[in-house]
């Protein structure tokens, strides 16, 4: 069942409501992938790498995200993995379908890699962890440094189901494509959090979160006992979608728990609420309205909660087989509040864009080779870093990192990205950049120092003898670090001018030269 299907069984939706809600913010599992990095650089740019996925490179560590006394703390004992077909089960999990549970109360893995919608799990020590939160280090920095001991190696298991209607032109036809595999990972746990509930790992340059429900008959057992919610609760974020309203306004608004007592009541009404089965049929009444809840922590840890306007809360997301049913004086009392859209506008951690950009810039380094300031015109479009790990998984400092730049009034003049981009040395030479020529001749960029770097030194690729197709590349020396800069830039009467093209580049000169200050 995929998330449309999904709201559409929650019963009385109408169809607008259901597109809204499924589009909705919810934990960011999303990855920051270059996507637009990467496909300029798929037509603009040959072998010239910008995703260094797996690149380890040698020499000096760029900058240190933990502290050396957690990165050398004495670790507990090591649980085994624990990973056959059938294990005993801890306690019954009520975020886990019934029919995971063999004779005897065993959970049987072998149905969970049917696709039972968990998708992304691992097993231990009778318990399953499923996937809960990703957090980027340059997104959530504080974060990192609630990792903990050592717990186990475990075998993490995933699914992707990528079924799925297509339209070949003359017709429809439907997929039944999946993707499945596993890894091996070490798991940690996390300061402050029980890890009977909640586990973490590193993979892939970020940290993934995954979280227990077994045992939990209420609300508190998972809030209170996983989270310790009521003690660190610095705030509430929300997002609603209001039935009737023309727009759906996704903006998110913070509250203070200490200026709303009605959050007091709704956390008292969850924590005392029963996890009950959500039956994934359309037995329930018709929904006015959906909010996500993001009850932040004061350690940067968070509580996602969905809250439906008839009452009903789910964790995460929709994508579950639990839900509660808390009071509805206390819930309603909190919804009249939402449904007002008080509290103050603010952005979650991983739509901050101008503050990764300050994280970045504060790194020993890569910072001095950053621009000072976003340039006049442009905003700021995609924010990336590729981790590097030491042998436990652990992440100690970066390869590369970069900015992607778009100007502004797209519609009305030139139009432009600019990608920014710093890497250590190492990792430059084991994947240097290539400029392309319109004779298809590919050259290496070969740095130059900062020192020798003027105006005339950034690379114009004609790529069409009218003219018109311009892709420009500056490669600079920084000492232990390497900047590049790649923009393409088209002129013609609708998209840019030959003055547009000018002032570009005196843009990417003087945004290298004024790196750092």
């Amino acid at each position: 069942m995929n998330g449309n299907e999904y709201l559409k069984s929650l019963g009385g939706i109408d169809n607008e409501l259901i597109k809204c809600a499924a589009e909705m913010k919810t934990a960011p599992r999303r990855s920051y992938r270059w996507i637009a990095v990467a496909a300029a650089a798929v037509v603009m740019v040959i072998g010239g790498a910008l995703l260094l996925g797996g690149l380890k490179p040698k020499g000096e560590k760029a900058t240190v995200l933990l502290p050396e006394t957690e990165r050398n703390e004495t670790s507990v004992p090591i649980t085994p993995a624990v990973d056959p077909t059938s294990v005993p089960t801890a306690a019954k999990d009520p975020f886990l379908p019934a029919e995971v549970y063999g004779q005897g109360g065993s959970i049987d893995a072998s149905i969970i890699d049917e696709g039972l919608v968990i998708g992304n799990y691992f097993i231990l020590n009778g318990r399953v962890y499923q996937p809960y939160m990703q957090f980027l280090p340059y997104v959530q920095p504080e974060v990192f440094t609630l990792i903990g001991p050592k717990v186990a190696d475990v075998t993490v298991h995933y699914g992707h189901d990528e079924s799925g209607i297509i339209d070949e032109g003359s017709g429809t036809a439907f997929t039944t494509d999946s993707i499945s595999g596993e890894y091996t990972a070490a798991v940690y746990e996390l300061r402050g959090c029980d890890p009977q509930k909640l586990l973490c790992l590193f993979h892939d340059g970020e940290l993934h979160v995954y979280f227990s429900g077994a045992g939990a008959v209420t609300g508190a057992e998972l809030f209170e006992g996983g989270f310790a919610l009521r003690e660190r609760m610095s705030a509430l974020l929300y997002e609603a979608y209001i039935r009737g309203n023309e727009d759906f306004d996704e903006k998110t608004r913070s509250l203070d728990p200490q200026d709303y007592p009605q959050i007091g009541r709704f956390l008292d009404a969850i924590d005392s609420a029963e996890w009950v089965e959500y039956p994934h049929r359309g037995t329930d009444g018709p929904v006015s309205s959906v909010f996500t809840l993001h009850l932040m922590l004061d350690d940067g840890m968070r509580v996602e909660l969905l809250l439906y306007s008839d009452g009903r809360v789910f964790f995460r997301d929709y994508f579950t087989f639990a839900m509660l049913r808390p009071d509805s004086e206390a819930v309603n009392a909190l919804i009249e509040v939402l449904l007002r859209h008080e509290g103050e506008l603010t952005v979650l951690p991983e739509e901050d864009l101008e503050g990764q950009v300050d994280y970045l810039r504060g790194l020993d380094g890569f910072g001095a080779c950053m621009p000072a300031k976003t340039p006049e015109g442009y905003e700021i479009d995609l924010v990336g870093a590729h981790p590097l790990v030491d042998g436990t998984g652990k992440p100690v400092g970066y390869s590369d990192i970069g900015v992607i730049y778009s100007m502004r009034d797209r519609d009305e003049g030139s139009y432009a990205n600019m990608d920014y981009l710093v890497y250590e040395r190492s990792a430059y030479e084991a994947s240097p950049w290539y400029a392309q020529y319109d004779d298809l001749s590919v050259n290496r960029l070969e740095p130059i120092p900062i020192e020798e770097f003027t105006r005339e030194r950034i690379l114009d690729c004609v790529l069409h003898k009218e003219g018109e197709d311009h892709s420009i590349y500056a490669a600079v020396d920084m000492g232990g670090y390497v900047v590049i800069v790649y923009c393409n830039y088209i002129i013609d009467d609708e998209i840019g001018s030959q003055n547009g093209l000018d002032a570009l580049i005196d843009t990417i000169y003087e945004m290298i030269v004024t790196a750092g200050r």
